[in-house]
């Protein structure tokens, strides 16, 4: 915060600004509700007439990631079409995907 601002000035400006919002999707590639429903969110963000959807797009700036990880969504996949009709259709995949810790979170 910039040495000249006071901290009066700082809630005032809060106080007229709008609320950022960050929302992301699919950090973990194995958990993919999070990529699906950012997909959901967005339409509804941009689509809806409801007056709170409407408000929100007046009054906050959403910063919305579908999937910080995308290269896993497809993975899953991958893993789950070569497995559909099988025993294996709900199973997770039977090894780890990345060397020390099982998954990247370096996103």
């Amino acid at each position: 915060h910039p040495a000249e601002l006071t901290d009066e000035a700082a809630r005032a400006l809060a106080v007229r600004g709008k609320a950022i919002v960050d929302v992301n999707g699919g950090l973990h590639a194995s958990e993919v509700a999070g990529a699906q429903h950012t997909i959901q969110l967005a339409y509804e963000l941009v689509t809806s007439e409801e007056p709170r959807v409407a408000a929100i797009r007046e009054n906050v700036i959403t910063v919305l990631w579908p999937s910080l990880n995308p290269d896993g969504q497809t993975m899953i996949a991958d893993w789950y079409s070569s497995n559909v009709g099988t025993p294996f259709e709900v199973a997770p995949m039977p090894w780890l995907y990345q060397k020390y810790i099982g998954h990247d979170n370096n996103r």
